[in-house]
């Protein structure tokens, strides 16, 4: 497989047991050191519910993220599985400022559902 990442060829590590199925990865082992995962949950009281962010680094990388697509669906099954009323946003980015609270305090009063941002870094 290549690296989506650095482009180099990997093999993706096989044991005994799952040796005959096919194994998707995205990123070689030197990316996924190179870019560790660290996600944090962060919320923010709005009127009567909380927002949800989650942020999936510590701090900006300069790197192509399609590599953590799997992740990211496992965060989203993982919050569905709890209640599937929320309304996600995602970005690579996000600066959290008063003007994005105050629209998604109005989005919350209109929707009545929880909000969800998942974002690979967050910038306060």
């Amino acid at each position: 497989m290549y690296c989506v990442n650095c482009h180099e060829k990997f093999y993706p590590l096989r044991r005994f047991l799952d040796f005959f199925q096919t194994k998707k990865s995205y990123l070689c082992f030197r990316c996924r050191s190179r870019f560790p995962l660290r996600p944090e949950l962060h919320r923010i009281s709005l009127l009567e519910d909380d927002l949800l962010i989650v942020s999936l680094f510590e701090k900006p990388y300069r790197m192509n993220t399609d590599g953590y697509l799997s992740e990211l669906s496992k965060i989203m099954a993982f919050f569905f599985k709890k209640s599937d009323e929320f309304l996600i946003f995602f970005s690579e980015r996000w600066t959290l400022t008063d003007l994005w609270l105050e629209i998604f305090q109005w989005l919350w009063e209109t929707e009545r559902k929880r909000i969800l941002i998942i974002t690979f870094y967050l910038r306060k």
